[in-house]
């Protein structure tokens, strides 16, 4: 009994198990936080790490997105600079042409020795073909930058076939060829759309087949199919007898600046961008344009292109073709103000005009022409825009508010500039403009814009 006590109180088995156990559950408290510890320093180091790694993103990030600010910066800069080239450029070729195009044009009606002719006719056909480079530079320029727009407006489908036929009737003539059009009675309709566009993919293509054709027929077919929504599609195919084309040539439809093939290019020149400009109006007015033909036995070009169908609009959409502007300028005693610093382009246009029954009066600057039209109240202003004093934009808001002032009729006020890119374009309409022409501008487009304008003065 007394041996018993004398082990429990002094630290018998129970005691050292228990103790045992203390040590053990202290020795596993301290591993497992031992464990923890390291796992918490760990994950730590592991946070320590992602973070610094998402830092050096975040700086990497930031230091990609100021690059490609500045990138774009330097971009939209140098398309800026560009645009601003093209348009100064534009410009300064398009005036002079514009004399140079518009006096050869003049001396035509003038008496002339055979020789004289065929001189002069070499010269128009060398101007026509810069006029030709110039306008698809721009227009190739214009897409780049995403730039080119349509302007739609109603117009008469046949009146554009008529002097489509008119014009290059005369190029097939000159060259022996004979130009056949065959279009369905489906084309007597009205359409809303962008006209000079169109004439201008149908400049293209017939200019081509004549250009590449020695000898036989060019035959333009088209024809007008109702599709639902009040739409109409345009189907054009042109069939000539000419060069053709090889595999090589067909690989290279389409491409800016490439010839079909290099001989040709330097046979025939031109700048290779036609039919680049084409397909893209082409994809614009809703349609296509294919190409397809055999060396040596000719090419056949097919385009369709959609427009919305329109009434036939009040008096002023009959002078569109240039017998009726004419008939009209023949009819009437009308005077036309011509504003332009360049006395070469005033006498331009007033040759143009000779012909007919008009008084021309002539204006160097803004300032005089806003004076001439206090004074003599012209019918219709052609307004020239880069003049020194004041610009063309700011005689016409002269005119247009003391107009308004005075309860006076409007007068319509017609853009004749070089000035040719589509916002330039856009800012003379928002001003008070009521038409841009682009120089160099010959007399039958010349005329067919003023008649269309004079008839509603009648």
């Amino acid at each position: 009994m007394g041996y018993q006590e004398q082990t429990a109180g002094s630290g018998g088995p129970v005691a050292r198990r228990r103790y045992e156990r203390e040590r053990s559950a202290r020795r596993t408290a301290e591993q497992l936080l031992e464990a923890k510890s390291r796992e918490l320093y760990e994950t730590n180091l592991r946070l320590t790490e992602q973070r610094e790694a998402l830092e050096r993103a975040v700086l990497e990030r930031t230091a990609e997105a100021e690059e490609a600010a500045k990138a774009r910066t330097r971009a939209e800069t140098a398309n800026e600079a560009k645009s601003n080239f093209l348009a100064s450029m534009s410009h300064e070729i398009r005036t002079p042409l514009h004399g140079v195009l518009g006096m050869m044009s003049a001396m035509e009606g003038t008496p002339l020795s055979s020789e004289q002719r065929d001189l002069l006719q070499a010269m128009k056909e060398s101007g026509t073909l810069l006029r030709t480079v110039v306008n698809d530079i721009l227009d190739i320029s214009k897409i780049e930058a995403g730039q080119l727009e349509l302007s739609p407006a109603p117009f008469y489908l046949p009146n554009v076939l008529k002097s489509l036929k008119q014009h290059f009737g005369l190029s097939a003539a000159a060259k022996g060829l004979t130009l056949m059009f065959d279009a369905e009675k489906s084309c007597e309709c009205w359409l809303t759309g962008d006209e000079f566009r169109l004439r201008q993919v149908f400049g293209n293509v017939l200019s081509n087949a004549i250009k590449f054709t020695a000898h036989g027929t060019v035959l333009l077919q088209a024809k007008v199919a109702k599709e639902g929504g009040g739409v109409l599609r345009l189907e054009v195919r042109v069939e000539d007898t000419g060069i053709g084309m090889s595999d090589y040539a067909r690989a290279r439809l389409f491409k800016p600046f490439a010839q079909a093939d290099p001989k040709i290019a330097h046979l025939f020149g031109g700048s290779g961008l036609g039919l680049t400009i084409c397909r893209r109006l082409c994809h614009m007015m809703e349609g296509a344009i294919t190409l397809d033909g055999e060396e040596g036995r000719g090419t056949v070009a097919e385009f369709q292109v959609r427009f919305a169908m329109a009434d036939p609009p009040s008096q002023r959409a009959n002078c569109a073709d240039l017998d009726s502007a004419e008939a009209l300028l023949r009819r009437g005693q009308w005077c036309i103000l011509v504003v332009d610093d360049s006395a070469v382009n005033r006498k331009v246009v007033a040759q143009y005009l000779k012909r007919y029954e008009v008084t021309v009066i002539e204006a160097e600057d803004g300032a005089k022409a806003v004076d001439l039209w206090r004074r003599r109240k012209p019918d219709l202003i052609l307004m020239d825009i880069n003049m020194p004093v004041m610009g063309g934009i700011a005689a016409a808001l002269r005119i247009r508010e003391e107009a308004v002032e005075r309860s006076e009729a409007r007068v319509p006020i017609v853009a004749l500039t070089a000035n040719a890119m589509s916002h330039q374009v856009n800012d003379y309409l928002e001003a008070g403009l009521d038409a841009h022409v682009a120089k160099p501008v010959g007399r039958s487009e010349l005329v067919r814009v003023i008649g269309s304008f004079l008839v509603a003065a009648q």
